[in-house]
């Protein structure tokens, strides 16, 4: 989670103070630059186009409200999303329900079953799901274990559920109709 936080502070070019007293807590501050301009007033993306019928997707993350966040925001675009903030538990869900999902969206590091052990074992029982694994940091060479491992896409931390939207949209419409319950 911090590592998400300090990507974006820094890419807004702002400052992050922290005092920590041993056994009462921390304070985080975080300091951004004054906007230069209004901000752009915007509601809930749409894609151009509605996501393929009946489009299921489950979303893996450990923290939590990142989860309650894809599931409403994906859930504006109109998918059907499943969360999990447990990894062990979205693929007990998986092996249950194999073809209750056309798409996984799984983040890298997770606390037990990481995202590289999730994906193995999701596409050793269906490898026709299309996966999408996200990290606040990504390494080279776990890019492209993601990819061996049958990720169709890898992405950097924090995107907007609005560009996973995008991607998923993409790769779904791509895909032609009845292949991903087939």
């Amino acid at each position: 989670g911090l590592s998400v936080v300090h990507s974006i502070v820094k890419g807004h070019e702002g400052h992050i103070a922290v005092q920590s007293k041993p056994g009462k807590g921390s304070v985080f501050r975080i300091y951004l630059p004054e906007a230069q301009q209004p901000p752009a007033v915007s509601s809930a993306p749409r894609p151009s186009k509605p996501p393929p019928a009946n489009a299921r997707v489950m979303y893996v993350d450990d923290e939590e409200p990142l989860v309650v966040l894809a599931k409403r925001w994906l859930g504006r675009l109109g998918y059907e999303v499943t969360g999990f903030s447990d990894s062990a538990r979205a693929l007990e869900t998986f092996r249950a329900r194999p073809f209750d999902f056309d798409a996984v969206i799984s983040d890298f590091s997770m606390p037990g079953l990481s995202g590289l052990d999730l994906v193995r074992e999701i596409v050793a029982l269906r490898k026709d799901v299309v996966i999408v694994m996200s990290s606040g940091y990504l390494r080279t060479e776990d890019q492209e274990r993601a990819r061996q491992l049958g990720a169709v896409d890898v992405v950097l931390k924090p995107q907007s559920m609005a560009e996973f939207g995008r991607i998923l949209h993409g790769i779904l419409e791509r895909r032609s109709p009845g292949t991903a319950n087939d």
